[in-house]
């Protein structure tokens, strides 16, 4: 005869994330660059691909990747002025004289 045990399996905790050192908050990782950035990760490769977006750093052969935080910075920064400029050109351009 089989018995079944009806006990719940304790649940794994999730780790706290671990504190960053202070010599790589310079550097992003692919979960806190899209946190940072509205695009998705798809978009990130298309535009890095095409040279718009800041290229990543390869830190093993494998996947583990990061981009300089001052450059994504920049990156958004110049992406939010052309957005700012933009209403105001267009707005410009449909009045007539």
């Amino acid at each position: 005869m089989v018995t079944t045990d009806t006990t719940p399996t304790p649940r794994r905790r999730k780790r706290p994330p671990r504190p960053v050192p202070e010599a790589l908050r310079e550097y992003l990782r692919r979960r806190e660059l899209l946190a940072l950035c509205p695009l998705s990760m798809a978009s990130i490769d298309a535009l890095e691909r095409k040279g718009f977006f800041p290229q990543r750093i390869v830190l093993s052969p494998t996947t583990r990747v990061v981009w300089r935080r001052s450059e994504v910075e920049k990156f958004l920064e110049d992406r939010a002025k052309r957005r700012v400029n933009a209403p105001a050109a267009t707005a410009d351009s449909n009045t007539t004289a």
